[in-house]
């Protein structure tokens, strides 16, 4: 009976592996493209990267907490 349990554990770790692996590859690297997004700007209107990088060179700058209680 132990070495089902074992046996389970050993698969679910296994399992667990290649799922990290598989997310850790999907995640961008310094140096990837930003893949096309969307976002609304303060006065509603959607705005997509490429719409941006189509007039020049776009830095991304994200606010950790920004406006929040934390």
């Amino acid at each position: 009976m132990t070495w089902i349990f074992i046996s389970v554990a050993v698969v679910l770790v296994l399992a667990l592996v290649l799922l990290f692996m598989e997310l850790d590859s999907k995640r961008l690297q310094k140096g990837d493209m930003a893949p096309d997004f969307a976002l609304r700007s303060q006065t509603n209107e959607e705005l997509r990267l490429s719409q941006l990088t189509a007039r020049g060179p776009v830095i991304l700058y994200f606010y950790i907490q920004d406006a929040t209680p934390g």
